[in-house]
């Protein structure tokens, strides 16, 4: 029965990984884009229903002109390719993995094949989600969140989703789940980096506006700073720097996938404030930052582990997150130059990595 499934899940992620490039778009196309579409839609369907309601409607927009739009259907996207690309990237480097891990061998090989359904189904349900008002209130179409192709993806949700492909790959393999976790770790590194990568085919504007240059893109005719290239290096130099941290210590593997899980929010949360896409913005707060801190939080306390230092971590978070809500409102909406509020923002999160990294270190010492 396990060999049956397993070709049946080896089938769903070469079948999920070769529709990638056609079906994966990004959501640079909502909501402006969608909501004319579903426009097009209610005035098509209103100007052929029929009764007494119906030929009112038709009065009443009988002058008006048809919106103008594309219908979307799905086509290839450069987005969709490089994630594809990246995905599989992380595979091999996982199967790699669970070839030198033998022990690890049988969860690794049950992570992989559901790591690609899963990070998909996770990072579109998490999108709608955050999205819900806008399907359900602004273009009255619930039905729209199964259409992949009409763009909506959320990095986080293919995160904490492919997390949960590993603690089940762990719990089928009957394997340590923090190690399972800590051996995909270099896998996600790819993920991340080709979403970053992924992200530079769109039209995503960043800030602040810097000068020409190898960390810059052009969008619209506006230099921008490209955060596509400051992720990759961040998100492994974030990785070294775990390994830095954690080198000859006594940290379980658990605790090492924590620390990076907790370096990675953390710089994350200043990299999508460097975002000006509009993409799932929740007044001027990005989601993303929300999650990332949520990726954050449950790793400090478990690297915590004392009530004191657990009480001390949820006080240095909650004072996090009121700082990191006043800088994006001065930043949004503020006088004061960008550049003096950076630097606070990057001393801020500087202070609760430094915090994390005691934390670490207290629990090496247990």
């Amino acid at each position: 029965m396990n060999k049956v499934l397993m070709i049946l899940l080896a089938l769903l992620t070469v079948v999920c990984l070769a529709a990638s490039p056609i079906l994966l778009t990004h959501s640079n196309m909502l909501p402006e884009k969608a909501t004319a579409y579903y426009e097009l839609k209610a005035y098509n369907e209103s100007m052929s229903a029929e009764g007494p309601e119906a030929e009112l409607m038709r009065m009443l927009l009988g002058t008006a002109p048809a919106p103008a739009v594309e219908p979307f259907s799905p086509a290839f996207s450069w987005y969709g390719m490089i994630l594809a690309i990246g995905s599989a990237a992380a595979l091999v480097f996982l199967f790699l993995c669970a070839r030198i891990r033998r022990d690890l061998q049988p969860a690794l090989t049950w992570t992989g094949l559901l790591a690609v359904p899963f990070g998909l189904i996770g990072a579109r349900l998490v999108y709608c989600l955050c999205s819900l008002p806008f399907y359900v209130k602004d273009i009255a179409a619930p039905e729209a969140m199964l259409k992949v192709w009409e763009g909506g993806l959320s990095l986080s949700g293919a995160l904490i989703f492919v997390g949960l492909a590993g603690l089940l790959g762990a719990k089928l393999g009957k394997a340590s789940a923090g190690e399972v976790l800590h051996a995909m770790t270099p896998s996600l590194c790819f993920l991340i980096g080709a979403a970053a990568i992924a992200s530079r085919t769109v039209t995503m504007g960043y800030e602040p506006e810097m000068a020409e240059g190898i960390l810059t893109i052009s969008i619209n005719g506006t230099s921008r700073l490209d955060t596509a290239w400051l992720v990759i290096v961040l998100v492994y130099a974030v990785l070294l720097a775990g390994s830095l941290l954690m080198k000859k210590t006594s940290l379980t593997a658990a605790s090492r996938f924590a620390l990076y899980v907790f370096l990675y929010g953390t710089v994350m949360i200043l990299l999508e404030s460097l975002r000006k896409d509009g993409h799932m913005v929740w007044g001027f707060v990005h989601a993303e930052m929300v999650f990332d801190l949520c990726f954050a939080l449950p790793a400090l306390l478990y690297l915590a582990r004392t009530r004191a230092r657990i009480l001390l971590s949820l006080l240095f978070t909650a004072l996090l997150a009121g700082a990191v809500v006043a800088l994006e409102f001065a930043l949004d909406r503020a006088a004061i130059g960008d550049g003096l509020l950076y630097a606070v923002y990057v001393a801020v999160l500087a202070a609760y990595l430094f915090w994390g990294y005691v934390c670490a270190k207290r629990a090496k010492a247990a």
